[in-house]
């Protein structure tokens, strides 16, 4: 479940679970580099299509020195990640990427603020301060666009049933930072 919430709905809705909740991990900074071919087909592909779709992203912590390689697919099976350590030392390293058929080069680059926690049998993750940032092989210039939206998304961590729909403040629904980044940096239409 993904809700975008403003600054104040995040502090209500962590107000009303700080006792029954638990913080995972110190808050910590992601960096995200995602690719894309020089036509933007893997946005295309993510717009038109609900299933047989992928992103591709490099990503970095605040708290170690490690850079990760990540593959986001949703096919007819389900969604799936795939994470795995790289070589490279920083984000500035990535230049391009063959992945199947597409040739790929940095698109975008997505930082934030994360905080988790656990409730129950769910993991809560709310994401604050998001900017956007174009990479410098698409453009002469950088772009950037800072957010005021902030993301919470509640994920089950097991197969028990727990009825988290009485967590969420607004309806769930779709929400991408690759595709909503996109949009803003390179004035790309969303669907």
């Amino acid at each position: 479940y993904k809700i975008v919430l403003s600054a104040a709905e995040i502090e209500n809705f962590l107000s009303m679970f700080k006792s029954n909740s638990k913080e995972l991990y110190k808050r910590r900074t992601v960096h995200s580099l995602y690719m894309d071919t020089k036509n933007y087909d893997i946005f295309e592909k993510s717009q038109r299509l609900d299933v047989d779709k992928f992103t591709l992203r490099y990503r970095t912590y605040s708290n170690n020195n490690n850079v990760y390689f990540e593959v986001k697919e949703n096919n007819s099976s389900g969604k799936l990640k795939r994470s795995s350590l790289t070589n490279f030392k920083n984000l500035e390293e990535v230049k391009f990427l063959k992945y199947k058929s597409y040739h790929t080069t940095p698109a975008l680059l997505v930082s934030y603020v994360r905080s988790y926690y656990s409730f129950e049998s769910a993991r809560i993750t709310v994401d604050r301060a998001l900017s956007f940032e174009s990479s410098l092989n698409r453009n002469l210039s950088t772009r950037k666009h800072n957010s005021y939206l902030n993301i919470l998304e509640i994920k089950l961590l097991d197969s028990k049933n727990i009825d988290v729909e009485y967590l969420l403040l607004k309806n769930p629904q779709k929400f991408s930072k690759f595709q909503y980044g996109l949009s803003k940096i390179y004035n790309l239409s969303l669907n």
